[in-house]
């Protein structure tokens, strides 16, 4: 696709991610990314927190199963992907923008934690449609709660995970990412007892 827009954001997961179907059939997940500033404050002699920006982030076919089954909510991360800036109408009629990321890369920030890569078979290909205008993309972004851009108080209320590894269980589909065909189930991460996670086939 030419004239796009990549983007890189380093953030915190807000929610948890969530697997949805497209209208097409195809497997995606939706989450939110909180990215703050850090910035040096002389009056305090260290690093403050600036603004803080929230992204929605959707992740497709084999990326949005494996982002399913590696992050949870809390943990630091890295994305890359396309732009997109939406407009959306609020409960109240007052009207907003939404930024978006069509991710084509997802993955734990190393800066602050470890983590423990198992490689799967196959090659992903990359979808160059807009795939994030498919309605049920839409309307997993119009649910997750736009008005929640730029609301610092729900942030604050967040639990960071400071090494980014939370050991969490949860059965997830593992998609074929030539065919897009669900092909076996995957557990959670798993906790490796030496502080770093991988996750195993079922």
């Amino acid at each position: 696709m030419t004239n796009e827009n990549t983007i890189v954001v380093v953030g915190n997961v807000v929610d948890t991610p969530t697997l949805r179907q497209t209208k097409t059939g195809d497997t995606f997940v939706s989450f939110r990314v909180a990215s703050t500033s850090r910035r040096w404050s002389a009056e305090k002699g260290g690093y403050e927190d600036g603004h803080t920006n929230f992204y929605r982030v959707a992740a497709f076919r084999a990326l949005a199963v494996n982002v399913h089954a590696s992050l949870e909510k809390g943990q630091p991360v890295v994305v890359t992907g396309r732009l997109r800036i939406t407009q959306f109408v609020r409960a109240d009629g007052t009207s907003g923008t939404g930024v978006d990321i069509d991710a084509t890369a997802v993955g734990h920030d190393l800066s602050r934690g470890r983590t423990r890569f198992t490689k799967l078979a196959g090659i992903v290909a990359v979808d160059d449609g807009d795939r994030m205008g498919d309605p049920a993309v839409l309307a997993a972004h119009a649910g997750d709660g736009y008005e929640a851009y730029g609301d610092d108080r729900e942030y604050a209320d967040l639990e960071l995970d400071p090494d980014g590894l939370e050991d969490g269980s949860q059965g997830v589909e593992v998609v074929d990412p030539v065919t897009g065909e669900v092909v076996s189930r995957m557990r959670g991460s798993r906790d490796d007892g030496d502080g770093s996670r991988s996750l195993a086939a079922v």
